[in-house]
């Protein structure tokens, strides 16, 4: 039992990573997340990971113990992926905000603060999305 909690445990430090570093932009991105041999070795060594622990789970303390660690592992991994988007949309919210600003033209009618506060929104979502799917 003490080996299959080790080794969810790792498991749920290597989720914590991995949301973190998807949520990056590409430019920051550790070196593993560009490569063409270690990031499907690291995915592998993930899933094979997961699957170990989760089997020893099951064998130490049966079948709904081990649906309740495959619940916790996807529970923790969406709730980690939504508070780094957030931190991200967090992020290039500054950024956006001051390029919709002075994107304004003397010609045009004034934005509203809402307005703009509104599309730099939008913007920075649309940034953090990008990463995700790590696009430039």
């Amino acid at each position: 039992m003490f080996t299959a909690i080790t080794l969810y445990l790792i498991g749920l430090c290597v989720t914590y990573y991995n949301k973190y570093c998807v949520m990056l932009d590409r430019w920051e991105k550790p070196g593993l997340y560009h490569s063409q041999v270690l990031f499907p070795l690291f995915c592998f060594t993930k899933l094979a990971l997961y699957l170990t622990s989760y089997f020893l789970i099951y064998r130490a303390a049966g079948l709904f113990i081990a649906f309740g660690a495959v619940a916790v592992q996807f529970i923790l991994g969406s709730v980690l992926l939504r508070i780094f988007f957030r931190k991200r949309v967090a992020f290039w919210y500054a950024h956006c905000l001051s390029g919709v600003r002075s994107a304004q033209r003397e010609g045009e009618a004034p934005l509203s603060d809402a307005d703009i506060e509104t599309h730099a929104m939008a913007l920075a979502r649309d940034a953090a999305l990008k990463a995700m799917r790590d696009e430039t």
